[in-house]
């Protein structure tokens, strides 16, 4: 269970509570479990995309390299990401850092998920 907004705990009960009234514990027995897919969790469905954009993802590709950048935009096709990688120019001591924008297709990724920094 998942949304544009965020899902509380009081959503997620009354989803659980209004499934479980709607199934017959007498013809067979069930644990029924509803949640929400949480941030370690990869991407199940393209409105997380949307519901991310603007935060820090880790994407891992179907090659199986890693991309960690921020989510810049999102599209029905594919979804931008900006990368900064460091490097240090020929004949100077300091390092300098590029952002650049890297499109990602979806069936090009195995997954996408949010990076949690404390």
């Amino acid at each position: 269970m998942d949304s544009i907004k965020g899902i509380t705990i009081d959503e997620i009960a009354a989803l659980s509570k209004s499934i479980d009234s709607t199934l017959n514990r007498a013809e067979e027995d069930f644990e029924l479990e509803v949640s929400s897919p949480g941030l370690s969790h990869p991407f199940k469905v393209s409105q997380q995309y949307y519901k991310n954009i603007g935060r820090e993802i880790e994407i891992l590709s179907n090659n199986n390299q890693k991309y960690v950048g921020k989510l810049f935009s999102v599209n029905k096709e594919y979804f931008t990401v900006e990368i900064q990688s460091k490097f240090k120019p020929e004949g100077r001591k300091k390092t300098e850092t590029i952002i650049a924008q890297q499109k990602f297709k979806y069936d090009e990724v195995k997954s996408t998920k949010i990076v949690i920094n404390f």
